[in-house]
């Protein structure tokens, strides 16, 4: 399966290849499966004041398995928080919204997680 999804209306980024594009995405991941679920809204608005970084990763939430090894098969970039709210909303007026996972670049142990759906907008988190 071919990823053509490539964040083309997110200004300033910069994309994360290799092995940290696998480890950072499947951080995120373990935070959505292990942690809480500590809201849930459907108006994106009600998330935005909790984007209290300056930078941020987002990720196309898109997996392949080859046997039982699950792989990340979307794109992972680095954006700035004003960029990165740009573009969220630019999908979401367009009806063009992915799945994706968004958490801070300074957070080590990526405690919090955010999960944009066209259904809802999910806030995840690790104590």
């Amino acid at each position: 399966m071919k990823n053509n999804y490539v964040f083309k209306n997110l200004a300033n980024k910069e994309f994360v290849l290799g092995t940290d594009k696998q480890d950072i995405f499947f951080n995120m991941l373990d935070v959505m499966r292990k942690g809480n679920l500590t809201l849930f809204t459907q108006s994106f608005s009600d998330l935005v004041y909790l984007l209290e970084k300056d930078s941020y990763y987002i990720a196309h939430h898109l997996i392949v398995y080859k046997g039982k090894k699950a792989i990340f098969a979307g794109q992972l970039v680095r954006a700035f928080k004003a960029q990165l709210i740009d573009f969220i909303q630019h999908a979401i007026n367009h009806d063009d919204l992915r799945p994706f996972l968004i958490s801070s670049i300074f957070s080590q142990d990526y405690k919090r997680v955010f999960y944009l759906t066209e259904e809802g907008f999910y806030l995840y988190d690790v104590k």
